[in-house]
């Protein structure tokens, strides 16, 4: 499987919601993604499966605006079966 993180461009829309998409399946997350490390290790967010209309629709989004929208901050990463 390959991963390719986005970065949010200056100036552009505000990536609002987080979300892990693969072919298959995909995932919400309204907050972030990213370590706490700002003091805020307390908080928690809810994870939503999306579903296969919503799933289509974000693909559709993120991998035409990859070239307008966002910049790759990393990636394509190649992740490999640990088992």
């Amino acid at each position: 499987m390959q991963v390719t993180l986005l970065r949010q461009r200056p100036g552009c829309e505000k990536v609002h919601n987080r979300y892990i998409l693969t072919k298959l399946a995909g995932v919400s997350f309204d907050v972030r993604l990213d370590a706490a490390d700002d003091g805020d290790s307390g908080q928690s967010d809810d994870l939503c499966r999306l579903s296969s209309e919503q799933l289509n629709k974000c693909w559709r989004q993120y991998v035409s605006a990859r070239t307008s929208w966002f910049d790759v901050a990393a990636g394509p990463l190649e992740i490999l079966s640990a088992g």
